[in-house]
């Protein structure tokens, strides 16, 4: 069996004689390639095995992150290949079986490519890592939206400081497709999934990269250009990776939320009043691009200044948003920013356009006449 599976360590043939049956073996010895061997052993029932005999299921779960390791370091899957300009592919992870009491996780390797304009063969390689047992449902897709962060946010394939224009990105999972259909977003601000934790994971692509494509792709046959060895890349957590922008003025990083970016576009980008807010349908993809340079911007910008309520819209805000909020005021635009503190860390809820006609915040004084006036009222009689 072993000229069948390259780089298998006999140890780990070993194993297997002791877990599968002998029809099970008949099928490994007429494989040529370890990822048949990956996908077969990933079906193994390991709930049965664990409730027989723990060691050997812990066995299994061993032997099945050596296969995936292997298949790796031999590079030998097909590579995914598009024949459309600034791709990236994220390929089906390869996951196996978990222990049933939850005591391990979910192992997978995410394999991609990136294909440049104009470029006739790709770059490729492997991410692995593993996903917490506490995301029961959609693990595929989480562990491919994860493969997505790290390329795009750490190591950078499409650029630096580029955003999602002009980047196509192909995926295998349909929820994460769904979860960021550009129409829907721009209507209710959440994709047409009904899968929440796919939506909350690509949260990252409906914001920073909203003017990606995103497409459902197979795995074509191809000669890569360049192999990147395997790379080890921290595992997901509970959390889902959240893009955050440095902001000097409170001291750390935060991040934009879908409304955030939609109420920009909406009130300040696109002039909007309440009655027609909500639909950006008729607005271009580039706006969303657009509304992340903005906030880019203005966070280092030192007319970005705290802001005080009025006292009745203090409450107003704090049974909507909370207590924990700041406010900050952008004094060049007239604009303000509405940032809570969330489990993660801050977060920008909302946008907010300063109208002289319903003030919000406590402005300087002025002075008319030989008298003082407060600010926010002599404004509104401008």
């Amino acid at each position: 069996m072993s000229p069948h599976l390259p780089g298998t360590k006999p140890e780990s043939l070993e194993i297997l004689g002791k877990i599968l049956p002998p029809a099970q073996i008949r099928r490994f010895e007429r494989m040529h390639r370890i990822s048949q061997c990956v996908e077969v052993a990933s079906n193994l029932n390991a709930r049965h095995l664990y409730m027989e005999d723990s060691e050997l299921g812990g066995q299994l779960a061993e032997l099945l992150k050596l296969l995936i390791r292997e298949k790796a370091e031999a590079q030998m899957e097909h590579f995914h290949a598009l024949e459309d300009a600034g791709a990236i592919n994220a390929g089906r992870p390869f996951g196996f079986a978990e222990a049933p009491n939850e005591r391990a996780t979910g192992a997978f390797l995410v394999e991609w490519q990136w294909l440049p304009h104009g470029a006739a063969q790709p770059t490729v390689g492997s991410l692995s890592f593993e996903v917490d047992a506490y995301h029961k449902d959609d693990r595929g897709a989480l562990a491919e939206l994860k493969g997505l962060y790290y390329l795009l946010e750490h190591k950078q394939v499409h650029g630096e400081r580029r955003l999602g224009n002009g980047v196509k990105l192909c995926v295998s999972s349909g929820a994460i497709r769904k979860a960021l259909a550009k129409n829907a977003l721009k209507k209710t601000m959440s994709g047409k999934t009904d899968k929440a934790a796919v939506a909350n994971a690509a949260t990252f692509l409906a914001t920073k990269y909203f003017e990606a494509t995103v497409e459902v792709a197979r795995w074509p046959v191809v000669t890569p250009k360049s192999v990147v060895p395997c790379e080890e890349v921290e595992d997901l957590g509970r959390q889902f990776d959240r893009i955050a922008i440095d902001c000097p003025l409170l001291g750390e990083s935060v991040s934009l939320s879908r409304h955030a970016m939609h109420r920009y576009v909406a009130r300040i980008d696109q002039k909007r009043d309440k009655l027609d807010e909500s639909d950006l349908s008729s607005v271009a993809d580039a706006r969303w691009t657009a509304a992340w340079r903005w906030f880019a911007r203005i966070f280092p910008n030192p007319s970005l200044v705290r802001a005080e309520l009025l006292p009745k819209v203090k409450a107003k805000f704090e049974a909507k948003y909370g207590k924990d909020c700041h406010y900050l005021h952008f004094q060049d635009a007239g604009v303000l920013l509405v940032v809570r503190r969330d489990s993660v860390g801050l977060i920008v809820a909302t946008v907010i356009r300063l109208s002289p006609y319903e003030p919000l915040i406590v402005l300087p004084d002025y002075m008319v006449g030989q008298g003082l006036v407060k600010g926010h009222l002599h404004l509104s009689r401008k």
